[in-house]
């Protein structure tokens, strides 16, 4: 019987030195994000003209909805087609999934530096019939460019309130994530709390992009290594 992990994520933290607000670090450059495995072998997608007609027609919908005037900072980067039938003719315990299989796991690419971003990659996993199960961009609130581009200002804000806090500001790192449970983009920045062998661990603000509130401003996330 198969069972299929989630994707495990990694989260690379770089220690880089401090530089002033003329010189913003709020650049997003995502790795290349890869694919999740399923179990069985999957077709490769090369293009998004190799989807049916009617999964280009939603999926381009869709993206058109959601990045609005950002839309054309976007292009298809890879994705794989699932055969669910073949995932699933000895699985007779789906419902301990805990997540929802897609038909199409497709990532697109987003590279606009008038945004911060040199390179975001944006996920849509999509079942059978067009429709859209998830996505790492949010469905409303950041498809305005002109509105998304006063980005710099919530730097400023990050640094008022870990000065405030005390935090450690002479090195921090600034990174584009994708908030599932709020439905929402936040840029998060890692200031180094306590630095040792065998861990590191970071004061954390998350500050939403759309509205600029912040979300978090306390938390520590700890990373670790190996010794």
């Amino acid at each position: 019987m198969l069972y299929i992990n989630k994707p495990i994520f990694i989260f690379t933290f770089l220690i880089l030195p401090a530089i002033c607000l003329g010189q913003s670090k709020m650049i997003c450059d995502q790795a290349y994000d890869g694919e999740t495995f399923y179990g069985t072998k999957t077709t490769n997608v090369k293009a998004v003209s190799q989807l049916p007609g009617k999964i280009q027609h939603n999926v381009n919908g869709y993206l058109k909805q959601a990045l609005g005037s950002i839309y054309d900072s976007t292009h298809f980067s890879h994705g794989q087609i699932v055969n669910l039938r073949k995932n699933f003719k000895h699985d007779t315990a789906a419902y301990r999934r805990e997540w929802v299989v897609p038909k199409y796991e497709l990532h697109f690419l987003i590279h606009d530096m008038s945004l911060g971003i040199k390179n975001y990659y944006l996920q849509l996993n999509v079942d059978e019939f067009g429709q859209i199960i998830s996505s790492n961009w949010p469905r409303r609130s950041f498809s305005n460019r002109q509105e998304l581009s006063q980005f710099e200002e919530i730097e400023k804000l990050a640094l008022k309130i870990a000065a405030r806090k005390k935090f450690d500001t002479v090195g921090y790192t600034v990174a584009l994530e994708y908030n599932n449970k709020l439905d929402r983009l936040c840029w998060c920045f890692y200031f180094n709390h306590e630095l040792r062998a065998m861990y590191k661990s970071y004061d954390c603000i998350l500050i939403d992009w759309g509205d600029h509130n912040v979300i978090n401003d306390s938390m520590i996330r700890e990373v670790s290594t190996e010794y």
